[in-house]
């Protein structure tokens, strides 16, 4: 059943702040539409970031 699995727990805003407070570089990785984005939007609404998206066609002609 999918309610017994293990699931992962969120992690509260103090852990959150303390995680970005750290001057190393982030990197979010796992499966596509596991919601990577969302939680890098959601863990940086009031933060200056930057964003890459690798799927970008214009960012690849720049790379190659």
């Amino acid at each position: 059943m999918l309610l017994k699995r293990n699931y992962q727990k969120c992690i509260s805003m103090q852990k959150k702040a303390d995680f970005l407070a750290s001057g190393l570089i982030k990197l979010i990785t796992g499966p596509r539409r596991a919601g990577k984005s969302v939680f890098a939007l959601r863990m940086l609404s009031d933060k200056n970031f930057a964003y890459l998206n690798f799927d970008d066609e214009l960012l690849l002609k720049l790379i190659v």
